[in-house]
């Protein structure tokens, strides 16, 4: 049914990764009156998406067989989770300290971004298995259905180069005195 699979997805790609990229960096919204640097904002978020990315990974199980595979794409995802809400974090931080409200949507609208596509892609990839899915999908989103592990791949490793210029910028902020 295609209004099952577009609920589907309005629900897990969009429904989803904005609740959750208000909420995680919790922190951050909660420290704002003492003034953070903005890569204290990065940091606080990145420290809470692990956090969560801890707990949602604790509470999947996986079966004997399939184990490293899950283990794998959970990684995948808690560098998603890490690196979003650290966006999330740095724009609150800065947009509000520096009056900079576009840099504050803009951070918001990445991670929410990012974590929709991420979650998109694993749906994509868990119904594309399944021949009546694929024919709903048509062609062109059967034909995303068969890249989106790579997507992800994608995706995680771009969060995980992400993660390391980001503290690589900071670190020189810091050292050099500059917010």
């Amino acid at each position: 049914r295609p209004g099952f699979i577009a609920t589907l997805f309005l629900y897990l790609a969009v429904l989803i990764p904005v609740v959750e990229e208000i909420i995680k960096p919790i922190a951050v919204w909660l420290l704002l009156r003492r003034k953070p640097q903005p890569w204290e904002g990065f940091a606080l978020g990145a420290t809470s998406g692990a956090g969560y990315a801890l707990f949602e990974n604790l509470t999947i199980g996986a079966a004997a067989e399939s184990w490293t595979l899950v283990t794998v794409l959970r990684l995948g995802t808690a560098a998603v989770h890490i690196f979003a809400t650290g966006m999330v974090g740095w724009g609150l931080v800065s947009g509000i300290s520096e009056r900079k409200f576009d840099r504050l949507a803009g951070s918001l609208l990445a991670g929410i971004i990012l974590h929709g596509v991420w979650n998109g892609f694993n749906i994509l990839s868990s119904l594309g298995e399944f021949a009546p899915v694929r024919e709903a999908l048509g062609s062109f989103g059967a034909g995303l259905a068969d890249y989106s592990m790579f997507g992800m791949g994608v995706l995680a490793l771009g969060s995980i180069l992400g993660l390391i210029k980001a503290s690589s910028a900071f670190r020189r902020a810091i050292i050099a005195g500059v917010n």
